[in-house]
């Protein structure tokens, strides 16, 4: 469907391979917590790296973030880097981030990855 997601399998290659050539080491990919899903997990240096892949064909459907990654969808990354980091701790890493690559995928054309470092940081919520 034109202007849909078309995120899968060669956008997520892509981007982890542009996160390599920039220096990331890729941990997992279609890391699952359940029926949970982290597209890719790395280390940037020794900062551990969630990072959702969203891919469309129009450059108009990648403006609204909180459209393409609700905050539904942030609170699921925060439990899958809660559960990977308390399993890995010996990746010795000192904090993490979470990180959105946004993939224009044209029908004609090269593709083209915009990376952005901490899209979101998580908020401590209170019950009053």
């Amino acid at each position: 469907m034109r202007g849909q997601c078309t995120s899968g399998y060669l956008e997520e290659t892509l981007v982890a391979d542009e996160m390599r050539q920039a220096g990331f080491v890729i941990i997992a990919q279609n890391y699952r917590v359940g029926h949970l899903e982290a597209d890719i997990i790395a280390l940037d240096g020794d900062m551990l790296c969630v990072v959702e892949v969203k891919a469309r064909a129009s450059k108009a459907n990648l403006k609204d973030l909180d459209v393409l990654i609700p905050p539904q969808k942030e609170q699921h990354l925060i439990t899958i880097a809660d559960t990977f980091a308390r399993a890995n701790k010996a990746l010795n890493f000192r904090g993490v981030r979470f990180d959105f690559a946004l993939v224009y995928a044209p029908y004609r054309g090269q593709p083209h990855v915009t990376y952005i470092k901490n899209a979101f940081i998580p908020g401590v919520l209170k019950n009053f």
